[in-house]
C-alpha cells in the first residue's frame, strides 16, 4: 500500500484477529528519504478505505520532539 511512495526501510503492522479487533489500530512505515515519507502523508492521509474506514497519515513525533 504505501511502497508506491518509495523504498521502505522498516515496517510495522500489528496482526489481530477478529475477536480482539480494536479501534485503535497504529502501524509505522519508515521511509528511506522525507520525500518518500512526505509523498505517502499527502496522498494518503484521510483517504476512504474498502470498508469506509479512513486511514490517518501522519509524520511520528518522537518525545524529544514534543
Amino acid at each position: 500500500m504505501f511502497a508506491e511512495f518509495g523504498e521502505i526501510q522498516s515496517a510495522h503492522v500489528p496482526c489481530q484477529d477478529d475477536a480482539q479487533a480494536t479501534l485503535s489500530n497504529k502501524g509505522y512505515v519508515s521511509f528511506k528519504t522525507a520525500e518518500a515519507a512526505k509523498a505517502a502523508i499527502e496522498a494518503m492521509d484521510k483517504k476512504q478505505m474498502g470498508d469506509n474506514s479512513y486511514l490517518l497519515v501522519s509524520r511520528h513525533i518522537s518525545k524529544r520532539e514534543n
